[in-house]
């Protein structure tokens, strides 16, 4: 397998029958990919505690030509399947969404890294609640199932 090669990229085990598969349920290859993600996130964290500006203006940047060429390739196929299908103009319209937005950012990348932040904001809090939600739920499920001792899911496969 590509993996095993000397340099190769590090791979994510994504299901828990390959896992047992091609691991033999070997706990030790669960944290190999983990080491790697650990190391790039301490470098990008580092970065981003002595230069903060310099990363917030980097990300409004990328955000905004993402924003600026997937709206182009929104018109693009609105336009190509303007003979195909109805209601293209709504495609057409997300792309000039787009395009508006990664031009306002790279215009007003201050502003851009504000309203991203507020966002970014609103999104932990929303997901926070909701993960709270779901825990507390899973935890009702998990006692009402005495199959699982202890309410413990995390070693039976979904």
């Amino acid at each position: 397998m590509d993996e095993d090669r000397p340099g190769a990229a590090p791979v994510a085990i994504i299901s828990y029958s390959l896992w047992q598969r091609r691991y033999g349920g070997e706990l030790s290859a669960i944290g190999r990919p983990l080491v790697f993600e650990g190391i790039v996130s301490l470098i990008v964290g580092v970065i981003t505690l002595l230069w903060p500006r310099i990363s917030a203006f980097a990300l409004v940047m990328f955000i905004a030509a993402w924003s600026i060429v997937t709206g182009i390739a929104e018109v693009l196929a609105a336009i190509r399947l303007r003979k195909h299908i109805r209601g293209e103009w709504l495609l057409a319209l997300s792309g000039i969404l787009s395009l508006a937005l990664g031009v306002l950012l790279f215009l007003a990348p201050a502003a851009g890294a504000l309203v991203l932040t507020i966002w970014i904001g609103a999104y932990a809090v929303v997901f926070g609640a909701v993960m709270v939600g779901l825990s507390l739920r899973l935890r009702s499920w998990a006692s009402n199932h005495p199959q699982l001792p202890g309410g413990d899911f995390a070693h039976h496969p979904a």
